[in-house]
């Protein structure tokens, strides 16, 4: 990476975390996660779950990932390595391939195959699959990252970016679609299904965004400042309260700090500089004090920076 694409890359994480803070300190429930941390390279294997984590990444900096048609490869990966901020170029992102291809090229990349012209709830897609059109019924040119079937089996979830009436949606993550409604704007009928040969299935668990309970699928949580509890629902829809841990003044974070495959609860006050932690396999009314770091007015930038698989503790003082 050169030194302009690494310093786009840490400005585009920081100003995210400044955004997590600014509305945190307005009383909004908010949960900064880390960045996800990849164990792949550029074109090579990768894990079903770094893939998904990857997807996340763009969803979680969707201010400032935006839409561009033109080409231009000048939206960066959580490396720094640059893609298409379009459709296809956020699957191939998500698949860490060694360039960003179009919908046509994307069918045809080395390593991809169709899996099936007309996919139903009966095609056996797996997390890391892509759904591809490419002049539709009424000339639709789209890709989206599927991302993992709900118990049902009808329906799923997928990662999107442009589709839509204008063409220009951010990038998000698509739940409840159907083989029979719509999927990134379109008609789902309109999709063939494809399988990138170097995505290998399962990895560490932890490389899914807020995975709090290890099944691979991401989480939701909240946090409440005003009393400091942290709410979780599961991807299974199961939902409880994970304990007290910080308040109004700490600044809440997740991430897999003990590489066991789960997410797990740190806050930092913003006052002091201390840091608390909870990991996912302690009881709810465990605070495991890490000292302070950085001074009052930093701001907690966490994540895998030795690539040891582990969130560490990173501040930024502006």
């Amino acid at each position: 990476m050169n030194g302009t694409a690494r310093q786009r890359h840490h400005l585009a994480h920081l100003l995210a975390f400044v955004l997590a803070v600014i509305a945190c300190t307005l009383g909004l429930s908010v949960v900064q996660t880390s960045p996800a941390s990849a164990a792949s390279s550029v074109g090579g294997q990768i894990a079903q779950s770094e893939v998904i984590a990857r997807a996340w990444d763009w969803v979680n900096r969707r201010p400032y990932i935006r839409y561009d048609s033109s080409g231009r490869t000048n939206a960066l990966d959580v490396q720094g390595k640059e893609y298409r901020p379009d459709c296809s170029g956020a699957v191939s992102m998500a698949l860490h391939m060694n360039t960003s291809y179009n919908t046509t090229t994307l069918r045809t990349a080395p390593g991809v195959s169709l899996i099936s012209a007309h996919p139903s709830s009966s095609t056996d897609l797996r997390p890391g699959d892509f759904l591809n059109v490419v002049n539709g019924p009424n000339g639709e040119h789209h890709a989206v990252l599927f991302d993992h079937w709900e118990p049902d089996h009808v329906h799923f979830s997928v990662f999107s970016f442009g589709g839509g009436s204008d063409g220009s949606a951010p990038p998000e993550h698509e739940t409840n679609r159907t083989f029979t409604g719509r999927i990134g704007g379109h008609p789902a009928s309109v999709y063939s299904a494809y399988r990138y040969s170097n995505v290998i299935p399962g990895g560490s668990a932890s490389s899914a965004e807020n995975d709090y309970d290890g099944d691979g699928r991401s989480d939701q949580m909240v946090w409440v400042p005003s009393r400091g509890e942290w709410l979780l629902k599961t991807a299974a829809g199961a939902q409880r309260s994970m304990g007290i841990l910080g308040f109004g003044d700490s600044n809440p974070i997740t991430g897999d700090y003990d590489g066991d495959g789960r997410s797990d609860l740190m806050v930092r006050v913003r006052a002091t500089g201390q840091w608390q932690l909870r990991l996912a396999s302690d009881a709810p009314n465990v605070v495991r004090d890490l000292g302070v770091w950085g001074l009052s007015d930093a701001i907690a930038v966490p994540g895998d920076y030795d690539g040891d698989g582990r969130s560490d503790q990173m501040v930024w003082v502006p």
